[in-house]
């Protein structure tokens, strides 16, 4: 793991300098997602949005105006691969539908861990995965006892 959150840091890097960061800045960005972006549970595709995105997206006037001003937005969408949906399925609807024997202690623990790994994607992939097939009011009565965080 250690090995590929490395190497990828050091490829979004050089797409972040090439982009228009200074090489200290993007290493700054970069040592600042690692945790999560590279490291944490899950599948995400990052990207460099276009030139003109964040300045559509959020305009920025400065007075007085710099001699120049570069913009890079990386963006990141949370996903969920077939493998990940197809281990996760029998897990989610375990826990949503609470079909667990008194032996299964174990089996429950290790459950609920999998869901606390998955931290506050855990709703999404949920209902990614079991939304369709488990009648809408269990689906949410057990999303707001389960997932509602109280911290």
């Amino acid at each position: 793991m250690d090995l590929y959150v490395l190497d990828a840091g050091v490829r979004l890097e050089i797409e972040l300098v090439a982009a228009g960061l200074f090489p200290l800045e993007a290493r700054a960005m970069v040592d600042t997602w690692s945790g999560h972006y590279f490291a944490g549970y899950g599948s995400r595709v990052l990207y460099i949005a276009p030139e003109s995105y964040p300045e559509t997206l959020l305009p920025l006037k400065i007075s007085p105006s710099p001699k120049s001003q570069q913009r890079v937005f990386v963006g990141r969408i949370e996903t969920i691969l077939k493998a990940e949906e197809e281990e996760f399925e029998p897990i989610a609807r375990r826990l949503v539908e609470s079909k667990y024997t008194p032996s299964q202690k174990s089996v429950r623990a290790q459950d609920q861990q999998y869901l606390k790994n998955l931290g506050r994607f855990s709703e999404p992939k949920v209902r990614a995965v079991i939304g369709k097939s488990i009648p809408s009011e269990i689906l949410e009565e057990w999303i707001l006892r389960e997932l509602t965080y109280t911290d």
